[in-house]
């Protein structure tokens, strides 16, 4: 068993503008990051529009991805086993996760940490507050305290409609905390 590290919380906020298909950007992203996040408008999911045949589509929107970095990760020891990440989100019940990723240098790395968990009747399981990976999920990175303390080095998230029923909501972010596990 790994010694988790305190939590840590994330400096710096960007947003991906120049994502295509444009998505539902986050307001009031400056680069200093100030909770809550909130999106600019509600993410709609339309399903089956249009009739049976090719005329049917299922619109489903995605916010930008959200880079957030600056963690301030100092004196990380030599072996690092895990990445835990905790994340305090109101999804109103309908959005879900998209990407949930670690990056550097603002680029996604790794494996996606997504989680799609849904009880006996196919309903997503989302609560305000999630956690991802853990103790020896290095989310398919080598996990090294250069990379670690590198002030580029963070997480990215993107969300979703509901994958399931159609709806029109937004959602906020209200905080996130990121910590490691090392030997």
């Amino acid at each position: 068993m790994s010694t988790p590290s305190n939590w840590f919380a994330p400096t710096i906020i960007t947003q991906d503008s120049t994502d295509s298909p444009p998505y539902i950007p986050w307001q009031g992203i400056t680069g200093n990051l100030e909770f809550p996040l909130t999106t600019s408008q509600d993410l709609i999911h339309i399903a089956n529009s249009g009739g049976p045949g090719p005329a049917m589509t299922d619109i489903r929107q995605k916010t930008t991805c959200l880079y957030l970095t600056g963690f301030n990760l100092l004196n990380v020891p030599g072996t690092v086993n895990g990445i835990e990440l905790t994340l305090d989100i109101q999804r109103n019940g309908r959005i879900a996760d998209s990407e949930v990723f670690l990056c550097h240098n603002g680029n996604q790395i790794g494996a996606s940490q997504v989680n799609y968990s849904a009880d006996i009747e196919d309903h997503l399981l989302y609560f305000n507050v999630n956690d991802y990976g853990g103790d020896g999920n290095a989310w398919g990175v080598t996990l090294t305290p250069e990379l670690l303390q590198d002030p580029t080095f963070g997480v990215s998230l993107r969300f979703q409609s509901h994958p399931f029923y159609p709806h029109r909501c937004g959602c906020r972010l209200y905080g996130i905390a990121l910590r490691y596990f090392y030997a």
